[in-house]
């Protein structure tokens, strides 16, 4: 349900923030899109680029948001759980302790999702690709 209920909420974020540049900022179409998608800032100007989107504004719309985001989730999440959260620690894994299974799973899901990426022609083809392929292999 926690997937479901973020889908929804990416769909209504994309779609307000869209609206929102269109009409109270001006962007052109390509532009207003990009920049209103969540996702890493150098696969938005990319694409947005590519589209015919002026890649300066989406550039700084989406380096915004990773700050603006940065700058309050140390406060908004004591908030929302009721406190600090615990075991703040973060578990430090050893290069070492990786097996050899780990090494091929892991080329496996990136050569496979390359050449799967390519095919699909998808976009971003290098990073959803292995992704994709990744995700397929860990589905439970």
């Amino acid at each position: 349900m926690p997937v479901g209920g973020l889908a929804v909420f990416i769909v209504a974020a994309s779609a307000l923030g869209y609206i929102y540049f269109r009409r109270v900022a001006g962007f052109d179409h390509p532009t207003a899109f990009f920049s209103a998608m969540p996702g890493g800032v150098v696969d938005m100007v990319t694409l947005g680029l590519e589209r015919g989107g002026d890649e300066k504004k989406i550039a700084l719309v989406q380096t915004t948001r990773i700050i603006l985001v940065a700058l309050s989730l140390p406060f908004l999440i004591p908030s929302v759980a009721g406190g600090a959260p615990h075991g703040t620690r973060v578990a430090f894994v050893p290069l070492a302790s990786f097996c050899v299974k780990d090494v091929v799973w892991f080329s496996a899901a990136v050569l496979l999702g390359v050449v799967a990426g390519r095919l699909l022609r998808l976009p971003a083809r290098y990073l959803l690709g292995p992704m994709s392929a990744s995700a397929i292999m860990h589905w439970d």
